[in-house]
C-alpha cells in the first residue's frame, strides 16, 4: 500500500468519525445501527465498497462521496419525507428478516415437539436412546 493510499484510508476513517460526531452518535451506536458489532467503527481499518454500502443503507442521509474524498457536504440534501422513507424502508427490511427467523424457529419447535411425542411412545430407556441417536432433529 502506498503512502497516498494509506492517507486516503486514514482520511476516510476520520471522516466516518466526524459523521458520528456530527450525528451525536457514539462509534458503538453508529456500528450498531449498521448492524455490526459495537466496536466495528473503532476497529475499522479497511474502508471497502461493502462498508460504504452498509453506511448508505443504514444512513441514507450521509453523503458517501464526502466520506470517500471529503468533497461536498457531509449530508445529502434530503427532504424530511425522504429521510422518513429511508427509516421506514430499513424497518420493513428488519421486520421481514424477523418474520423469517420467527418462521424458522416455529418450524423447529414443531419438529422438536414431534420428536418428543415419538420418544414418549417408547417404553424403555434403551429404545429412547436408540431412537434419539438415529433421529436428526436439527433439520
Amino acid at each position: 500500500m502506498t503512502k497516498e493510499e494509506k492517507d486516503i484510508k486514514t482520511d476516510t476513517h476520520l471522516r466516518i468519525l466526524q459523521v458520528c460526531d456530527a450525528m451525536g452518535l457514539s462509534q458503538r451506536e453508529f456500528s450498531r445501527r449498521m448492524g455490526r458489532g459495537t466496536s466495528y467503527v473503532k476497529q475499522l481499518r479497511h474502508i471497502t465498497s461493502d462498508v460504504l454500502h452498509e453506511i448508505s443503507l443504514a444512513f441514507p442521509e450521509i453523503n458517501i462521496l464526502w466520506i470517500i474524498n471529503g468533497e461536498g457536504e457531509m449530508f445529502n440534501a434530503v427532504s424530511p419525507e425522504g429521510s422518513d422513507m429511508g427509516y421506514i424502508r430499513r424497518l420493513k427490511e428488519e421486520i421481514e428478516e424477523l418474520k423469517k427467523r420467527n418462521e424458522a424457529l416455529h418450524e423447529q419447535v414443531i419438529r422438536l415437539k414431534l420428536e418428543m411425542e415419538k420418544l414418549k411412545g417408547y417404553k424403555n430407556v434403551d429404545e429412547r436412546v436408540d431412537f434419539a441417536a438415529d433421529a436428526d432433529i436439527t433439520k
